[in-house]
Protein backbone atom coordinates (compact mmCIF):
# COMPACT_ATOMS: atom_id res chain seq x y z
CA UNK A 1 0.00 0.00 0.00
CA UNK A 2 3.02 2.35 0.90
CA UNK A 3 4.93 1.65 -2.19
CA UNK A 4 1.75 1.86 -4.21
CA UNK A 5 1.23 5.61 -2.79
CA UNK A 6 4.82 6.42 -3.32
CA UNK A 7 5.28 5.38 -6.88
CA UNK A 8 1.74 7.48 -7.34
CA UNK A 9 3.24 10.31 -6.10
CA UNK A 10 6.39 9.89 -8.12
CA UNK A 11 4.35 9.28 -11.16
CA UNK A 12 1.99 12.43 -10.74
CA UNK A 13 5.47 15.07 -9.57
CA UNK A 14 7.12 13.71 -12.87
CA UNK A 15 4.36 14.43 -15.03
CA UNK A 16 3.58 17.77 -13.84
CA UNK A 17 7.49 18.59 -14.15
CA UNK A 18 6.96 17.39 -17.83
CA UNK A 19 4.37 19.30 -18.72
CA UNK A 20 5.76 22.27 -17.49
CA UNK A 21 8.78 21.48 -19.09
CA UNK A 22 6.71 21.82 -21.84
CA UNK A 23 4.82 24.80 -21.52
CA UNK A 24 7.87 26.88 -20.48
CA UNK A 25 9.38 26.16 -23.97
CA UNK A 26 6.87 27.77 -25.97
CA UNK A 27 8.87 31.06 -24.81
CA UNK A 28 11.90 30.03 -26.44
CA UNK A 29 13.37 29.21 -23.15
CA UNK A 30 14.22 25.78 -24.31
CA UNK A 31 17.98 25.53 -25.90
CA UNK A 32 18.54 22.50 -28.77
CA UNK A 33 20.69 20.66 -26.89
CA UNK A 34 19.60 17.20 -25.95
CA UNK A 35 22.09 17.28 -22.92
CA UNK A 36 21.02 19.94 -21.63
CA UNK A 37 17.20 18.60 -21.65
CA UNK A 38 18.58 15.08 -20.41
CA UNK A 39 20.39 16.47 -17.80
CA UNK A 40 16.61 18.89 -16.78
CA UNK A 41 15.18 15.42 -16.96
CA UNK A 42 17.60 14.10 -14.59
CA UNK A 43 17.36 16.16 -11.79
CA UNK A 44 13.59 16.27 -12.58
CA UNK A 45 13.13 12.52 -11.92
CA UNK A 46 15.41 12.84 -9.01
CA UNK A 47 13.02 15.29 -7.15
CA UNK A 48 10.41 13.71 -8.10
CA UNK A 49 11.45 10.69 -6.59
CA UNK A 50 12.45 12.61 -3.52
CA UNK A 51 8.41 13.74 -2.93
CA UNK A 52 7.63 10.53 -3.29
CA UNK A 53 9.69 9.56 -0.21
CA UNK A 54 8.68 13.09 1.57
CA UNK A 55 5.07 12.32 1.11
CA UNK A 56 5.53 8.72 2.33
CA UNK A 57 7.23 10.10 5.59
CA UNK A 58 4.72 12.88 6.00
CA UNK A 59 1.69 10.88 5.72
CA UNK A 60 0.70 10.85 8.71
CA UNK A 61 1.58 13.67 10.04
CA UNK A 62 -0.80 15.70 7.69
CA UNK A 63 -3.56 13.08 7.97
CA UNK A 64 -3.69 14.99 11.33
CA UNK A 65 -3.21 18.16 10.61
CA UNK A 66 -5.70 20.46 11.32
CA UNK A 67 -4.79 23.38 8.24
CA UNK A 68 -4.28 20.22 5.94
CA UNK A 69 -4.56 21.92 2.80
CA UNK A 70 -1.74 24.92 4.00
CA UNK A 71 0.29 22.69 5.62
CA UNK A 72 0.48 21.22 2.22
CA UNK A 73 1.00 23.46 0.00
CA UNK A 74 3.86 25.06 2.95
CA UNK A 75 5.33 21.53 2.71
CA UNK A 76 5.54 21.06 -1.12
CA UNK A 77 6.86 24.66 -1.18
CA UNK A 78 9.93 24.74 1.23
CA UNK A 79 11.04 20.98 -0.18
CA UNK A 80 11.25 22.18 -4.15
CA UNK A 81 12.89 25.89 -2.52
CA UNK A 82 15.34 23.21 -0.58
CA UNK A 83 16.51 20.84 -3.23
CA UNK A 84 16.80 23.75 -5.73
CA UNK A 85 19.29 25.20 -3.70
CA UNK A 86 20.66 21.82 -2.44
CA UNK A 87 21.15 21.19 -6.47
CA UNK A 88 22.48 24.88 -6.83
CA UNK A 89 25.07 24.77 -4.22
CA UNK A 90 25.74 21.01 -5.90
CA UNK A 91 26.62 21.79 -9.08
CA UNK A 92 28.72 25.42 -8.35
CA UNK A 93 25.88 27.56 -10.04
CA UNK A 94 26.16 25.92 -13.27
CA UNK A 95 22.67 24.64 -13.42
CA UNK A 96 21.36 28.28 -13.28
CA UNK A 97 22.54 28.56 -16.65
CA UNK A 98 21.21 24.91 -18.43
CA UNK A 99 18.35 27.57 -19.96
CA UNK A 100 14.71 25.55 -18.04
CA UNK A 101 13.26 27.33 -15.02
CA UNK A 102 14.36 24.45 -13.21
CA UNK A 103 12.97 25.85 -9.36
CA UNK A 104 9.64 26.04 -11.44
CA UNK A 105 9.78 22.56 -12.61
CA UNK A 106 10.70 21.38 -8.80
CA UNK A 107 7.47 23.69 -7.55
CA UNK A 108 5.12 21.97 -10.12
CA UNK A 109 6.15 18.49 -9.34
CA UNK A 110 5.82 19.04 -5.39
CA UNK A 111 2.64 20.93 -5.23
CA UNK A 112 0.92 18.60 -7.20
CA UNK A 113 2.36 15.34 -5.86
CA UNK A 114 1.63 16.55 -2.17
CA UNK A 115 -2.15 17.82 -3.27
CA UNK A 116 -2.71 14.75 -5.00
CA UNK A 117 -1.99 12.96 -1.81
CA UNK A 118 -3.62 14.80 0.89
CA UNK A 119 -6.38 16.84 -0.36
CA UNK A 120 -9.65 15.56 0.30
CA UNK A 121 -11.06 15.46 -2.86
CA UNK A 122 -9.08 14.11 -5.92
CA UNK A 123 -11.22 16.15 -8.68
CA UNK A 124 -10.22 19.50 -6.80
CA UNK A 125 -6.55 18.80 -6.07
CA UNK A 126 -6.09 17.84 -10.09
CA UNK A 127 -7.58 20.92 -11.15
CA UNK A 128 -5.69 23.28 -8.71
CA UNK A 129 -2.59 21.35 -9.86
CA UNK A 130 -3.13 21.88 -13.58
CA UNK A 131 -3.93 25.75 -12.52
CA UNK A 132 -0.43 26.15 -10.67
CA UNK A 133 1.40 24.13 -13.42
CA UNK A 134 -0.35 26.32 -16.17
CA UNK A 135 -0.06 29.47 -14.58
CA UNK A 136 4.01 28.87 -13.41
CA UNK A 137 4.32 27.65 -17.43
CA UNK A 138 3.12 30.21 -19.27
CA UNK A 139 4.29 33.48 -17.07
CA UNK A 140 8.09 31.81 -17.06
CA UNK A 141 7.69 31.56 -20.90
CA UNK A 142 5.93 34.49 -21.32
CA UNK A 143 8.44 36.16 -19.50
CA UNK A 144 11.19 35.11 -21.68
CA UNK A 145 9.52 35.42 -25.13
CA UNK A 146 8.93 39.18 -23.95
CA UNK A 147 12.61 39.43 -22.52
CA UNK A 148 14.19 37.79 -25.22
CA UNK A 149 16.82 39.55 -28.16
CA UNK A 150 15.06 40.24 -31.12
CA UNK A 151 17.97 41.87 -32.61
CA UNK A 152 21.99 40.75 -33.33
CA UNK A 153 23.72 42.04 -30.92
CA UNK A 154 28.00 42.06 -31.00
CA UNK A 155 29.48 43.31 -27.36
CA UNK A 156 33.19 44.13 -28.02
CA UNK A 157 36.10 44.58 -25.62
CA UNK A 158 39.32 46.10 -25.90
CA UNK A 159 42.61 46.17 -24.03
CA UNK A 160 44.60 49.39 -25.08
CA UNK A 161 48.38 49.39 -24.26
CA UNK A 162 50.01 52.43 -24.64
CA UNK A 163 53.52 52.40 -26.91
CA UNK A 164 55.75 55.24 -28.17
CA UNK A 165 54.93 54.70 -31.51
CA UNK A 166 52.13 57.67 -32.91
CA UNK A 167 49.90 54.96 -34.65
CA UNK A 168 47.46 52.44 -33.71
CA UNK A 169 47.87 48.93 -33.97
CA UNK A 170 44.61 46.50 -34.07
CA UNK A 171 45.31 42.67 -32.89
CA UNK A 172 43.49 39.75 -32.23
CA UNK A 173 42.98 36.19 -31.35
CA UNK A 174 41.47 34.05 -34.18
CA UNK A 175 37.86 33.68 -31.93
CA UNK A 176 37.94 37.97 -31.62
CA UNK A 177 38.87 39.01 -34.81
CA UNK A 178 36.72 42.91 -35.38
CA UNK A 179 35.07 43.56 -37.86
CA UNK A 180 35.18 46.66 -40.13
CA UNK A 181 32.80 49.13 -37.67
CA UNK A 182 34.79 48.12 -34.46
CA UNK A 183 38.12 48.84 -36.68
CA UNK A 184 36.49 52.09 -37.94
CA UNK A 185 35.69 53.10 -34.41
CA UNK A 186 39.37 52.36 -33.03
CA UNK A 187 40.84 54.20 -35.80
CA UNK A 188 37.82 57.29 -34.83
CA UNK A 189 39.01 57.86 -31.41
CA UNK A 190 42.39 58.37 -32.09
CA UNK A 191 44.22 56.30 -29.92
CA UNK A 192 47.89 55.54 -29.73
CA UNK A 193 49.56 52.43 -29.11
CA UNK A 194 48.37 48.73 -29.53
CA UNK A 195 44.61 47.89 -29.37
CA UNK A 196 43.97 44.03 -28.35
CA UNK A 197 40.61 43.01 -28.74
CA UNK A 198 40.10 40.46 -25.68
CA UNK A 199 36.26 38.97 -25.87
CA UNK A 200 33.78 39.38 -28.48
CA UNK A 201 29.96 38.19 -27.85
CA UNK A 202 27.99 37.61 -30.69
CA UNK A 203 24.52 37.85 -29.23
CA UNK A 204 20.71 37.44 -30.19
CA UNK A 205 19.77 35.94 -33.81
CA UNK A 206 22.29 35.38 -36.42
CA UNK A 207 20.22 36.87 -39.41
CA UNK A 208 20.50 41.07 -40.10
CA UNK A 209 23.33 42.99 -39.31
CA UNK A 210 24.46 43.35 -35.68
CA UNK A 211 23.98 46.18 -33.31
CA UNK A 212 27.69 47.10 -31.43
CA UNK A 213 28.85 47.69 -28.28
CA UNK A 214 32.64 48.68 -28.35
CA UNK A 215 34.10 48.93 -24.75
CA UNK A 216 37.64 49.90 -24.89
CA UNK A 217 39.64 49.99 -21.24
CA UNK A 218 42.75 51.50 -20.84
CA UNK A 219 43.57 50.21 -17.23
CA UNK A 220 42.56 48.19 -14.87
CA UNK A 221 39.02 48.89 -13.19
CA UNK A 222 39.03 49.85 -9.59
CA UNK A 223 35.60 48.97 -9.09
CA UNK A 224 32.97 47.16 -10.69
CA UNK A 225 31.09 49.20 -13.79
CA UNK A 226 27.75 48.14 -15.41
CA UNK A 227 27.72 49.95 -18.90
CA UNK A 228 24.04 49.76 -21.05
CA UNK A 229 24.42 47.95 -24.30
CA UNK A 230 22.92 50.00 -27.00
CA UNK A 231 20.01 49.80 -29.06
CA UNK A 232 22.07 50.74 -32.13
CA UNK A 233 25.71 51.23 -32.25
CA UNK A 234 27.49 52.37 -29.31
CA UNK A 235 31.03 52.87 -28.00
CA UNK A 236 32.53 53.11 -24.61
CA UNK A 237 36.08 54.53 -23.66
CA UNK A 238 37.56 54.64 -20.32
CA UNK A 239 38.70 57.62 -19.18
CA UNK A 240 41.00 57.52 -15.83
CA UNK A 241 37.94 56.69 -13.56
CA UNK A 242 35.59 57.82 -15.94
CA UNK A 243 33.64 56.47 -19.04
CA UNK A 244 32.86 58.10 -22.21
CA UNK A 245 30.25 57.56 -24.66
CA UNK A 246 29.99 57.62 -28.44
CA UNK A 247 27.72 58.90 -29.39
CA UNK A 248 26.82 60.89 -26.45
CA UNK A 249 23.39 60.63 -27.02
CA UNK A 250 22.80 56.89 -28.41
CA UNK A 251 19.55 55.48 -26.93
CA UNK A 252 20.44 52.30 -24.71
CA UNK A 253 18.74 49.25 -23.44
CA UNK A 254 18.27 47.92 -20.27
CA UNK A 255 20.61 44.81 -20.65
CA UNK A 256 24.18 45.95 -18.75
CA UNK A 257 27.66 44.83 -19.52
CA UNK A 258 28.74 44.19 -16.18
CA UNK A 259 32.63 44.43 -15.78
CA UNK A 260 34.74 44.21 -12.35
CA UNK A 261 38.20 43.67 -11.06
CA UNK A 262 39.61 40.23 -9.98
CA UNK A 263 42.62 38.77 -8.58
CA UNK A 264 46.22 39.22 -11.11
CA UNK A 265 45.28 42.37 -12.31
CA UNK A 266 42.75 41.36 -14.25
CA UNK A 267 38.92 42.10 -15.42
CA UNK A 268 36.08 39.91 -15.39
CA UNK A 269 33.24 40.73 -17.81
CA UNK A 270 29.05 39.49 -17.57
CA UNK A 271 26.92 40.16 -20.27
CA UNK A 272 23.12 39.26 -21.10
CA UNK A 273 22.28 36.22 -22.32
CA UNK A 274 18.71 35.40 -21.18
CA UNK A 275 16.81 36.05 -18.87
CA UNK A 276 18.17 33.51 -16.26
CA UNK A 277 21.76 33.34 -17.20
CA UNK A 278 24.44 35.91 -17.26
CA UNK A 279 27.32 34.68 -17.94
CA UNK A 280 31.22 36.10 -19.66
CA UNK A 281 34.22 35.46 -19.07
CA UNK A 282 37.51 36.45 -17.67
CA UNK A 283 38.76 39.82 -19.81
CA UNK A 284 41.81 41.45 -20.12
CA UNK A 285 44.88 41.08 -17.47
CA UNK A 286 47.34 44.13 -17.13
CA UNK A 287 51.36 43.89 -16.38
CA UNK A 288 52.64 45.92 -13.44
CA UNK A 289 54.10 48.33 -16.07
CA UNK A 290 50.61 48.99 -17.63
CA UNK A 291 49.07 49.49 -14.66
CA UNK A 292 48.52 53.32 -13.39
Amino acid sequence: MVRAKMFRSFLVALLSEAVLITVASFGGMRTNASEVLRITALWAAFFAALVAIAVALTNSLFMRARRRRLSTLALSILLAGGFYIFVLTFTGGYIKNIGYPLMLIFLSGSVAAFLDAFWPSKLIAAAVSIVVILTLGFSASSLFWITKRRHPMRITVVKLVKLTTPELRITWQPESEPDEFEREQLQKLGLQGEAKVSSVYDLGPRQGNPWHTLIVLTQPLAGEVRLGEGNGDVVYIQRDSTWTRFPPDATLSWRKVKMYPIPSNCTAIMVWYRLDQQAGSGGPCWSTSNSP
